[in-house]
């Protein structure tokens, strides 16, 4: 609440269909100007208005709220926004209720609505990596939490350097906590996260690598790949004693050559 009464505006709309009536909206005139700011009460009186005599209209129906029916026609609502005191901490709960009075009727109360303040920003980091990638793609994890009592986390940004290049953003606001990346061979890169929280509290940090890797630059098929692919090696080289030099002289560098050397066969 202000530190001293005040007054608002009022507000007159014209209802369609109901040229005469009007509905005037006071959110503090007599009411809320005799209530102390130490309250915390809040008060708007809504009025329908006849513009020909200034007063409320004899007709039951001519109000600008009409009878409810399965339609909703007849619910309303008012909003607001109040600015939280400073230095309220996380986890603070601001709660909010109300009472309806219809013209002479006993009050309705509302449900309550419960707020929860939330000034803290989350943290994450991306788990370690190992020195090589044997392969172009290769998953990159991450964790993250809220500060105590929070409103959670909504996502992470993943950022990453490709050869010590400038970090652009590879994921953003994700949900995940691991993903396949796909890289290329020879490449260094580098990766760090950022979290923010379901308020829109985004981590802050200085950018630079928690998680570094060089993917290989030789492609290292899995045995099961490489048996398959190897099947029709010459002959003359299949029969030769086992010797990786013999098989680097005839030219055959491919990555992951397995040989038998009890039965001299490649496989």
């Amino acid at each position: 609440m202000p530190s001293a009464p005040r007054s608002w505006a009022i507000c007159m709309v014209f209802i369609p269909g109901v040229p005469r009536c009007r509905y005037r909206l006071d959110l503090c005139g007599r009411s809320i100007r005799d209530i102390q700011p130490g309250t915390r009460i809040l008060q708007w009186i809504l009025e329908t208005i006849d513009p020909r005599t200034g007063a409320e209209p004899d007709e039951v129906e001519a109000g600008f709220l009409p009878p409810n029916d399965f339609t909703g026609r007849g619910e309303g609502h008012v909003s607001f926004t109040v600015q939280p005191r400073a230095g309220l901490p996380t986890g603070t709960v601001i709660a909010n209720d109300a009472t309806i009075y219809f013209d002479t009727n006993s009050g309705i109360a509302t449900n309550t609505w419960v707020n929860t303040i939330d000034v803290g920003a989350p943290s994450s980091h991306v788990t370690s990596l190992p020195a090589l990638a044997l392969s172009p793609s290769f998953e990159v994890s991450w964790y993250g939490q809220d500060d105590p009592s929070g409103s959670g986390i909504a996502g992470f940004t993943i950022m990453v350097s490709d050869n010590d290049g400038p970090f652009y953003s590879w994921l953003t606001l994700s949900g995940a906590t691991t993903a396949t990346f796909t890289g290329l061979q020879g490449h260094t890169y580098k990766f760090f996260s950022v979290a923010t929280d379901n308020v829109g509290n985004v981590e802050l940090k200085t950018p630079g690598p928690e998680a570094i890797t060089k993917v290989s630059e030789i492609w290292h098929l899995p045995p099961t790949q490489a048996s398959h692919r190897f099947w029709n090696a010459p002959a003359t080289i299949a029969h030769r004693p086992c010797s990786t030099d013999r098989l680097a002289r005839s030219g055959w560098q491919r990555p992951n050559l397995y040989m038998d050397c009890t039965r001299g066969s490649l496989r």
